[in-house]
């Protein structure tokens, strides 16, 4: 056996993608209901309202940014593993939004006579 080959067979490395590869197969089809789910919700809540969730549309974007770094490296575009080996992705005015808000100060809940 050419000894190139024998080497890669044995790589110890490319057995680790595979099983994070298998493992996230598994998670893109759970995510998939998921969408599913999002899309269903989303067209009910429209029907009876007249508007979107809010909250259910930042989390799809972020499901969506979730999905696309899952096709990343299943495709071998990126070596970065996803959530949850990195943290979870979020929509930037919301990131934006989490950074200005401020703690309150203890004296501002208090009710002042």
């Amino acid at each position: 056996m050419n000894e190139d080959l024998k080497k890669n067979l044995l790589n110890i490395e490319a057995f680790q993608r595979f099983a994070f590869m298998l493992l996230f197969v598994l998670v893109f089809m759970v995510v998939k209901i998921v969408i599913y789910a999002i899309a269903a919700f989303q067209l009910l809540h429209l029907l009876f309202t007249g508007t979107l969730h809010d909250e259910l549309k930042s989390f799809a974007h972020s499901i969506s940014i979730y999905v696309y770094d899952i096709t990343k490296y299943l495709t071998f575009d990126s070596e970065e593993l996803p959530f949850p080996f990195k943290a979870w992705p979020v929509k930037p005015e919301t990131k934006e939004k989490a950074e200005k808000k401020e703690p309150l100060d203890e004296d501002e809940d208090e009710i002042h006579a």
